[in-house]
């Protein structure tokens, strides 16, 4: 049976929430492609919907570019040249991974257990935390000043803080906006960039970065089990960074290259290889070592 259209209003108290807080989408022409635009400023409330819609229409709409695959077929990756903007984006998909439901769909999207994925097995990762949670309900504030303790996944939004080393550039960093999405059939979380007071201007000897439309990481399941995990990404460097170089042959290899990593990771992260198959348990460190 079809899903119903997702609508702007389903979507609205992220908006409403953001603003209260003093944070806006940080978002031009530039970051949103052109079929996801409707002639208005981009908000969560027009973008959401638009982009479930794309997720659920013709997978071709990532356009052509760079591709790998694992020998197994279990995931796949691409690399293009996002049709409409300038952006590039990479997708991931990982097929079937049996390690995967929503409970650890959710720590690995929206929970600081992502931070610990990161910290095992990022190589550009410095530092993130979560620093403002805003819900369904109208709750909003600083981490530790709103609990959020038994609100359902799809009804918590939540503000991050990433910072990121690209070799060759100066520290990037990432303020975006965590927000959620939950049916009977897949769990998503799109990240879109913010700017306002509550985090200021990036600190002496960092670049503000900015991500692109869409990012996300979806899972879609098959009654219980996860017949899709989908990871797409894509940022701005900012800076001196020009286009013509974030959109080169080059580099489009060289984001392919670190697909190839992360896919797997994410194959071994979500495979069942750890303690009584629940991988997420135990996470590889670069090191050698685990963190639980």
């Amino acid at each position: 049976m079809p899903r119903a259209p997702e609508t702007a209003e389903e979507f609205r108290w992220v908006d409403d929430g953001l603003a209260a807080l003093g944070f806006a989408l940080d978002l031009g022409a530039d970051e949103v492609p052109e079929r996801l635009r409707d002639g208005t400023a981009p908000s969560v409330a027009g973008l959401m919907p638009a982009v479930l819609a794309l997720l659920d229409g013709d997978p071709a709409w990532i356009g052509e570019g760079p591709r790998a695959a694992s020998p197994d077929g279990a995931w796949d990756a691409v690399v293009a040249r996002l049709p409409g903007s300038p952006a590039v984006l990479e997708r991931t998909i990982l097929r079937n991974p049996p390690a995967l439901d929503r409970e650890r769909f959710v720590k690995f999207a929206i929970d600081d257990a992502m931070l610990d994925v990161a910290r095992a097995w990022d190589e550009t990762f410095v530092e993130g935390r979560f620093t403002h949670v805003l819900t369904r309900d109208g709750r909003r504030g600083a981490v530790g000043e709103v609990s959020v303790a038994g609100v359902p996944f799809a009804d918590v939004a939540k503000v991050m803080r990433w910072v990121f080393a690209v070799p060759g550039l100066s520290r990037r960093e990432l303020v975006s906006v965590y927000v959620p999405h939950a049916d009977a059939r897949s769990a998503t979380c799109c990240y879109f960039p913010v700017v306002g007071p509550p985090v200021g201007p990036p600190p002496r000897g960092l670049v503000r970065a900015r991500l692109m439309v869409p990012c996300l990481d979806r899972a879609v399941f098959d009654g219980a089990r996860c017949a899709e995990f989908v990871h797409v990404a894509s940022a701005e460097l900012g800076g001196w960074v020009p286009a013509a170089l974030t959109t080169s042959t080059p580099y489009l290899r060289a984001f392919l290259k670190a697909a190839r990593v992360e896919a797997g990771h994410l194959e071994r992260l979500f495979g069942g290889a750890g303690e009584e198959g629940a991988a997420f348990a135990r996470i590889p460190r670069r090191d050698g070592t685990t963190v639980v």
